[in-house]
């Protein structure tokens, strides 16, 4: 079973690892891909296949289960996690959902 990590876009995470980085060490200058370099040291090790999809990164659609199955390969059974936007010193909010067994790819008519 595959999870995706489904991160807040871009641009959030950056600044928000900018900031983290700038409270623990001031003064120094990261390089303009730290975050994203971050990101590609940390997936290797989680303990199943873990994809990291940023949400501009997701086709425009409501229903978050057939998109990933439709654009990225996910299956029944597979683990969703999306991250919500950092926000100050808070934990980022997390839901977590399953792919079911039937998704619809298909959009009903309205």
């Amino acid at each position: 079973m595959a999870t995706f990590l489904i991160l807040p876009p871009r641009e959030l995470l950056e600044h928000a690892f900018r900031e983290f980085a700038n409270r623990i060490l001031p003064g120094v200058t990261l390089p303009a891909d730290v975050t994203e370099d971050f990101l590609e040291r940390i997936l290797p090790v989680q303990p199943d296949d873990t994809y990291a999809v940023h949400r501009e990164d997701l086709p425009d659609g409501d229903n978050l289960a057939s998109i990933l199955c439709e654009a990225f390969g996910g299956e029944s059974g597979d683990r969703i996690i999306e991250v919500g936007p950092p926000r100050s010193l808070s934990v980022a909010s997390v839901r977590e959902s399953i792919i079911p067994a039937f998704v619809s790819t298909v959009r009903a008519a309205r």
